[in-house]
């Protein structure tokens, strides 16, 4: 569990720093909406989590990679919602620059996401 937990950190990190680069890529240099920006990075975020995940975090879980994928989908369509709601309440309702709030956002979401790719979108097939 503790190679695993470093393992989707890493990858978590990475999928992150994309998913941070392309939120202040499209803000800054392209005066899209924090909102709609934070959308598109997290479908090109997600692309990195799931190739990191299934081929080395999760590696040798016993899915196939069509039906992990379909799993992981709905994991991340979940970490979507709760990361634009949570994103959304923080620019709302705080003080905070959308790139501090954006950051709080992806750590809070990162935690559910390990626990559900875990516990069923890349879970271990018993033999």
């Amino acid at each position: 569990m503790t190679r695993q937990l470093i393992r989707f950190v890493i990858i978590g990190v990475a999928a992150s720093l994309v998913h941070l680069a392309v939120v202040w890529y499209l803000v800054d240099q392209w005066a899209i909406k924090e909102l709609v920006a934070n959308v598109i990075a997290y479908i090109i975020a997600v692309q990195v989590s799931f190739w990191g995940h299934h081929s080395w975090s999760f590696s040798g879980h016993g899915g196939g990679k069509r039906k992990s994928m379909a799993k992981f989908i709905s994991v991340s369509l979940s970490g979507l919602a709760l990361n634009q709601l949570s994103f959304y309440l923080l620019l709302k309702f705080t003080p905070l620059d959308y790139r501090v709030a954006l950051v709080l956002v992806l750590g809070f979401v990162a935690v559910f996401t390990f626990v559900f790719s875990k516990l069923w979108a890349f879970k271990h097939k018993k033999i």
